[in-house]
């Protein structure tokens, strides 16, 4: 015992030193060694150490100039959408109305488009802006979070990347650039709901052109319109990619709400499936979406709607 007292008096010295060396005060060591937990599979506690033992005033020097994760997924997510936008408008509406007639065909489809173009960024900016739900602050009894000062109720998970606890946490979405939970839950689902039948509608309602302007594309002596055609591939190669991705993420929450079970739990195997009965997955869906008793699954389905749970209260 009193060697391994020896041992660690002598490792502080040197480590004093060294931070001494560095511009470090004994303060921020001390503070260091405090909030750092060794654990059994850690074998080099030094390397932990020397990267928070960083002196602020070349941390404050150094410009970062990499792009953060999230506003690269938000980037695109967004020029994504916006090109999609573009392109029905432009090409595929003149296209519709040089071949069908005003009304009906080519009205029904700016009506459905203008109602996509508003759905669409409308739930994003909603899952996007929302704020999870204020939890109380720890508590002598507990149960409390070890990495914030909130305490933590059941079904409460801390994400390190939001720095905060989030009630009914399902994951940290890169793309909203925050975690899903009770407080956006809806209107998340809502959007990939809504990018999803988008992709549908210009896919299949404009079958016609799609298959039209890929002959032409394909036609390598085609030389009239070879640039609309062009526009048209790479167009479709995007909505086939962004299509397939909706449809796996539909087909998982459809999955993963009717079971009454979070992303997490599925991943990590917390819980199983509940028992599947057509009144409990009703319930459940009622639930999820924030569907009131003067409302319906439907008209939260089709009518853009302010979904977000913003207390306790609203559970």
């Amino acid at each position: 015992m009193i060697g391994i007292n020896i041992g660690i008096y002598n490792f502080m010295n040197q480590m004093r030193i060294l931070l001494k060396h560095s511009g470090s005060s004994e303060l921020q060591f001390i503070h260091t060694l405090q909030t750092i937990q060794v654990s059994q599979k850690s074998s080099r506690p030094v390397d932990l150490i020397f990267k928070k033992s960083v002196n602020p005033v070349d941390t404050m020097n150094q410009v970062d100039l990499r792009i953060p994760p999230n506003l690269l997924c938000i980037t695109l997510a967004v020029a994504k959408t916006t090109w999609i936008v573009f392109f029905f408008f432009t090409v595929q509406l003149p296209f519709d109305y040089e071949r069908l007639d005003f009304f009906p065909f080519t009205l029904l489809r700016v009506l459905c488009g203008l109602w996509l173009t508003y759905s669409v960024p409308y739930h994003y900016l909603k899952a996007r802006t929302a704020e999870p739900i204020q939890l109380p602050k720890r508590t002598p009894t507990g149960p409390n979070c070890s990495f914030c000062t909130s305490s933590k109720p059941r079904l409460t998970s801390h994400c390190r990347t939001c720095d905060t606890c989030v009630y009914r946490r399902d994951h940290h979405c890169p793309w909203m650039g925050q975690c899903i939970g009770i407080h956006n839950q809806a209107n998340f689902f809502l959007f990939l709901f809504s990018v999803f039948l988008s992709t549908i509608f210009v896919l299949y309602v404009e079958y016609e052109f799609w298959m039209e302007n890929v002959k032409i594309w394909m036609d390598k002596s085609a030389s009239s319109t070879q640039w609309n055609s062009k526009v048209a591939g790479f167009s479709l190669s995007i909505i086939i990619s962004l299509h397939l991705i909706m449809l796996s993420f539909v087909i998982t929450y459809v999955f993963l709400v009717s079971g009454g079970f979070g992303l997490l739990d599925m991943l990590f195997q917390k819980e199983g499936a509940q028992k599947l009965t057509p009144s409990k997955i009703h319930l459940r869906w009622r639930q999820y979406l924030v569907v009131r008793r003067d409302d319906s699954i439907l008209r939260a389905l089709f009518i853009p709607s302010d979904r977000v749970v913003r207390d306790f209260d609203f559970i």
